[in-house]
């Protein structure tokens, strides 16, 4: 039972770190310096959705037909 709710926590946290990482990459799109848009782009392309890479490694099953992303 913990380990399943821990695995849901990872599941939600990893949702969340891809939506703010689609929100980041929509508000750098807004820019209009193409230098500062490329640099803050390059930024978000280098985020790490730390929670989906450790749901991952510890569930690796949900790959597979479930998954988060």
């Amino acid at each position: 039972m913990v380990e399943r709710a821990y695995e849901n926590y990872l599941v939600d946290e990893c949702k969340k770190q891809i939506n703010y990482k689609k929100q980041l990459e929509s508000n750098a799109k807004k820019i209009q310096d193409e230098a500062l848009r490329e640099q803050k782009l390059q930024s978000v392309s280098e985020f790490e959705l730390s929670r989906c890479v450790e749901l991952e490694d510890l569930f690796p099953r949900r790959k597979k037909g479930h998954g988060y992303r």
